[in-house]
């Protein structure tokens, strides 16, 4: 790589690094001076905002407040103009009439008399549907009013519509300032809504009313409005609630805003009533000026940024055009042009290096004249040196390359500097790859700290290391041994320079040396340690050369009294045999052998033995081996064995279990009296007769399948079938084996056996129960799961396995079976705690059963699940998925209350214009009365009066009182349809009802009715049951009151009230002996306003029956009805006999 490309390796341009300088300094400026000016735009911007969100939160507060002060003004006109004082009673309703006409905020009027009664009520609701004023309500406003000031309540949620309400109440006086009574009225706040909507906070800025509760009663979204939303989380809505004052700071602090956006907001209270209107604007919208001052000074930056850029370049070429001459005269000396000259004009410090650049160029190239010379007289003298060198180093060469040795060499370090071709054919190494590696690495490391030691105190001694055995690793890794001579050599300081020495591979003769010897050791070893005696005699003369220590614990001496006797010294044989004489024989056989000997030792003891005795060779002379084996202990085992075999006889003869043994061919050759019996045989004779194949196996097959499928068992444990002598069918366990010959062919098939046709019978039965089980199981279609429970260390359940579950749970779930068994639950369904594990645990450990219905957020499902314990610590739970009915049920819920809705609102719009037209319809009574009279003081044709006079007397008076007519049933009608959207749209208030009471006041009720028709009420004592109380009046007042109403008018009137306790329900009949109900008519009767005789005096509106289905549906029960013509009717009410939810 040459002097040039290494600066251009590491070069980074001056000229760059000058104009980067450059630039980032004026970024830095500008950046500053922007940054201090967008500072102090902000924080003025923020004053500024402020200031506006005060003016255009108190213009919101005063649109507001002129409103309220508009409605309590049309009141106090009212009270002042109506003259409520003097008025009738019909004048005074007629003038709340007209106020609520007038004014749609106003839902009711209420005028108080000084004592705080009521003088007249008007309202837009059912006359059943007022409000309430209790007592300390009442006070509050005659506290205020009478004082002659206004009253404005807090803002209360209508429970029917959801709705703000407020009631506002002023003085009535008369003439002379006397006060005289109240005009209250119930002022609906949603009108102030479109108020809202007309005013304009910027261009997508907005207002909303709260009370002091942080209640919002007043906003764009209607329906927020209508849930009686609570926005105390929001800023500005907290601190009118804590009662901070606004505008206390001065700057526009940013927060959340009512659609959770972020926004700059300020609020206004209103003093009265005791309100606070919060004007709301968007961050963006608030800001909007400083965000376009920012675009504007990225804009400058950016220009700026150019500009830096351009002045930094040019700059920067200005100044590093001479030294980029300097650099490139430098390169070119480096290349060795020394004839190189730098030319620069000018007077600085830069000319003057390119001057002293020229100097130095010419002492360089004097220098490179000198050096030349004297290299071409020293390559001549290095020359002929090489040659001797090269002499003396191919006589070596050719010396270590003819020897069958290794020759090597090490430095100082031990590290291979020399080694000859050798090595290859001894470790596997080549030259190449053994220089240069330390000597350690090829020695084993339990080796390397001694021949490190060894190497120490050699080159310290200055003696030779000679024939020191050393074991290397090979290439392969295998272990050899190596005979090494070395001498450390030294320089002309006599400094230690290393070793020199030649390897010779002996691990051949290692090997054959570790053999012989490792037989040797072997021999002994077993000599030693044999369970037979061992004599070694000498063959000529019979004397005791060596002697096993088995065989001296035998005889009873010691190894020196029995070295070198004669053996007929020491072993006696009793018998025929003497010991002389047998010795003799062992030399003219060389090989005996007596399988029972009685031999005495010289201890005079007797031993029963096995005598072998053989001739061989060792060091080219005979020895004799004889082999004594102690049998008394085998004589003593064949004993005991005859002893057994009468036992085992006694036991084959007598024990219960059967035993046979049979041949490959098919016939039994023995077989004990049990297994005799149990195939139905006479004797045992008569079964060896039998062919086992055709008369012993239900089918002569089966034995051939049996002996294909068991070819080698041994004890093996087998259930099979037999054929009884009689034809019956019997199940046997048998444990059997093969006997072999010494070739390994079957001769016998042996085995043990007991009948268990009874336990096999027993087992097929429940296999069918099980199989049934198990169908059942698997096709259910609710999810059914075996678990255990799982207790901590204290003894606590903190988790359960799954045990077992079927295919539904692979179906709902989406969890495969082999997955979930034998898993715990949270590691099943994915959960930190164990789903539901406190119920579960109830039932595992208590045993009593549990039902419920959930919602199981990880599957987002909704199931219904039934949990039972089978046994101590375990559950199953059978699951049904009623996520598809939950929905279907929650869509019917959802449209009816969207009905419910529909029905008030229809309800309660309709009320306002029937109730102008009954006003209306009462003062055109009137103003016929008027025309009468000016009549009769009127002089007409008679023609044209008798026309008159039938118009106002007979026409008009008909119209009206059909007008009426209609009226009033328009308004029964609307009345009961807020009733039935009340009873679906307030909330129960569940608690124990005591039935006997509640019947007991709604028979006292209907008392002078039941008194009039002389009818007959008998009330049984009723159980008491769970709801809500005043839905449960309604009920059943509705049912006694049609049984009252439709009762037979020609026999008197029975009514029996009974109820019975049916598990955890409560059934109530209400029996008459009325007009009864068709059977065509029994399904259509709950349907709203249905009528069986529209035409009949005693028809209602058919609403009765409709509201009482619905409140036993809320309740979770039933009704129904059983009724025959003419015979009366029984209606049934089913009710919860425990506390429930709604």
């Amino acid at each position: 790589m040459t002097i040039k490309s290494k600066i251009k390796n590491r070069f980074r341009s001056m000229k760059v690094t000058l104009a980067v300088a450059f630039l980032v300094l004026s970024l830095v400026v500008l950046l500053i001076a922007i940054g201090l000016e967008t500072f102090f735009n902000f924080q003025t911007q923020q004053k500024v905002i402020a200031s506006q969100q005060q003016l255009i939160a108190q213009d919101a507060a005063n649109k507001v407040k002129t409103f309220i002060q508009e409605k309590l003004k049309v009141l106090e006109a009212t009270a002042k103009f109506g003259n409520l004082v003097n008025a009738s009673k019909e004048e005074q309703k007629l003038i709340l009439n007209k106020l609520l006409g007038i004014e749609p905020i106003f839902r009711e009027a209420i005028l108080l008399d000084t004592q705080k009664q009521e003088l007249v009520k008007i309202s837009r609701l059912s006359s059943a549907l007022p409000i309430q004023l209790t007592e300390q309500i009442k006070s509050d406003i005659f506290l205020k009013v009478s004082q002659e000031k206004t009253y404005i309540s807090s803002v209360y949620i209508d429970k029917i519509t959801s709705e703000p309400m407020i009631i506002m109440a002023i003085p009535i006086t008369n003439i002379f300032g006397d006060f005289k009574g109240i005009l209250m009225a119930e002022v609906n706040l949603k009108f102030m809504w479109d108020l809202l909507d007309v005013i304009k906070i910027g261009k997508n800025g907005l207002a909303y009313v709260v009370d002091r509760q942080g209640n919002l009663i007043a906003y764009s979204d209607i329906s927020r409005v209508l849930k009686g939303e609570n926005l105390i989380q929001l800023r500005q809505v907290a601190e009118f609630v804590n009662g901070s004052e606004p505008f206390i700071k001065g700057d526009a602090e940013i927060s959340q805003g009512i659609r959770n956006n972020r926004v700059v907001a300020n609020y206004m209270p209103l003093g009265v009533p005791d309100w606070a209107v919060v004007a709301e604007l968007p961050v963006l919208e608030a800001y909007d000026s400083i965000i376009r001052m920012l675009l504007l000074s990225a804009g400058i930056i950016l220009i700026s940024i150019v500009l830096a850029i351009v002045a930094g370049i040019y700059i920067s070429k200005k100044i590093t055009k001479p030294i980029i001459k300097l650099r490139d005269a430098a390169i070119q000396i480096g290349e060795g042009n020394l004839d190189t000259r730098i030319t620069i004009n000018t007077d600085d410090e830069i000319g003057e290096l390119a001057e002293s650049f020229n100097k130095m160029t010419l002492e360089l190239k004097k220098s490179k004249k000198e050096i030349d010379e004297y290299n071409s007289t020293l390559e001549q003298k290095v020359e002929k040196r090489t040659i001797d060198l090269k002499l003396s180093e191919k006589r070596f060469k050719d010396i270590a390359f003819s020897s069958a040795d290794w020759i090597w060499e090490l430095d100082e370090n031990r590290i291979f500097t020399y080694c000859s071709e050798k090595v290859e054919d001894i470790l596997g190494y080549s030259k190449e790859e053994i220089i240069g590696k330390p000597i350690f690495d090829l020695i084993p490391p339990k080796e390397v700290k001694k021949i490190e030691f060894l190497f120490s105190e050699t080159s310290k001694s200055k003696k030779p290391i000679k024939d020191l055995e050393i074991w290397i690793l090979t290439k392969t890794g295998k272990q050899i041994c190596l005979l090494t001579n070395c001498v450390p050599f030294y320089d002309n300081q006599d400094k230690f320079n290393g070793f020199r020495g030649i390897n010779k591979d002996i691990t051949d003769q290692k090997t054959v040396e570790a053999s012989i010897k490792e037989s040797e050791l072997q021999y002994r070893r077993l000599f030693e340690n044999a369970t037979d005696g061992i004599l070694i005699l000498n063959f000529d003369t019979g004397q005791i050369i060596d002697v096993n220590p088995f065989a001296l614990e035998k005889i009873g001496c010691s190894k020196q009294e029995i070295i070198d006797k004669k053996i007929w010294e020491i072993i006696i044989f009793k018998g025929s045999i003497e010991s002389k004489i047998l010795f003799q024989e062992i030399q003219e056989k060389q090989y005996i052998k007596y399988e029972n000997l009685c031999l005495q030792v010289i201890t005079g003891e007797q031993i029963d033995v096995e005598f072998i005795s053989n001739v061989y060779f060792v060091n080219n002379q005979k020895v004799i081996q004889c082999n004594i084996r102690d049998i008394s202990k085998r004589k003593f085992a064949e004993e005991a064995l005859r002893k057994s075999e009468e036992k085992y006889r006694t036991l084959f003869e007598t024990m219960p279990n059967g035993f046979y043994r049979s041949t490959p061919e098919g016939y039994f050759v023995d077989a004990n009296p049990a297994f005799v019996k149990m195939l139905g045989y006479d004797s045992k004779e008569e079964l060896l007769k039998v062919y086992i194949p055709a008369n012993i196996y239900v089918k002569p097959e089966e034995r051939e399948i049996f002996a294909r499928e068991n070819t080698e068992f041994v004890n093996n444990l087998e259930i099979f079938r037999l054929k009884t002598k009689d034809g019956r069918i019997i199940w046997l366990e048998d444990n059997a084996k093969y006997i072999k010959d010494e070739n390994g062919k079957v001769i016998f098939n042996e085995g043990i056996c007991r009948d268990i046709t009874d336990r096999k019978q027993a087992e097929e039965k429940l296999r069918e129960s099980e199989e049934k089980l198990s169908t059942l199981f698997g096709s259910m279609t609710e999810m059914v799961v075996l678990h255990e429970l799982v207790f901590g260390i204290q003894g606590n359940p903190i988790n359960y396995r799954i045990t077992d579950c079927n295919n539904s749970f692979t179906q709902i779930t989406g969890i495969q079976k082999t997955v979930a068994i034998g898993r715990l639950a949270t590691d099943v369904y994915q959960t930190e705690n164990p789903p539901y594990l406190d119920v579960y645990a109830l039932v595992a450990i208590t045993g009593k059963p549990h039902e419920y219905t959930t919602y199981f957020a990880p599957m987002d499902k909704h199931f219904r699940i039934s949990v039972v314990s089978p046994k101590k610590n375990h559950f199953a739970t059978i699951t049904t998925d009623i996520t598809l009915i939950k929905q279907a049920q929650d869509a019917i819920s959802a449209k009816k209350v969207e009905l419910e809705n529909y029905l008030y609102i229809a309800s309660h719009d309709l009320r306002s214009p029937m109730v102008n037209i009954q006003g209306f319809s009462q003062r055109l009574q009137k103003q016929i009365d008027k025309i009468k009279t000016i009549l009769e003081g009127c002089v007409l044709e008679e023609e044209i009066r008798k026309s008159l006079i039938e118009i106002t007397n007979e026409g008009l008076p008909k119209t009206i009182n059909f007008i009426l007519s209609n009226t009033n049933k328009m308004d029964s009608l609307i009345n009961g349809l807020l009733q039935i959207s009340r009873t679906g749209r307030i909330k129960m208030v569940i608690q124990k009802i005591d039935m006997n009471h509640l019947c007991e006041n709604i028979l006292a009720n209907n008392n002078f009715q039941i008194s009039e028709i002389s009818a007959k009420v008998i009330v049984d004592d009723l159980p008491d049951c769970y709801g809500d109380k005043s839905q449960l009046n309604q009920l059943f007042s509705n049912i006694i009151g049609n049984a009252i109403k439709y009762r037979d008018k020609t026999k008197q009137l029975v009514i029996h009230i009974s109820g019975q306790i049916q598990y955890n329900k409560v059934i109530y009949s209400i029996k008459d002996t009325g007009i009864g109900i068709s059977q065509k008519y029994l399904e259509k009767i709950w349907d709203v306003f249905f009528r069986i005789d529209s035409n009949s005096s005693e028809s209602g509106e058919g609403l009765g029956l409709s509201l009482a289905k619905r409140i036993t549906d809320k309740h979770n029960g039933k009704i129904w009805v059983e009724s025959e013509e003419g015979e009366g009717s029984t209606f049934y009410i089913e009710l919860q006999k425990n506390e429930f939810t709604e």
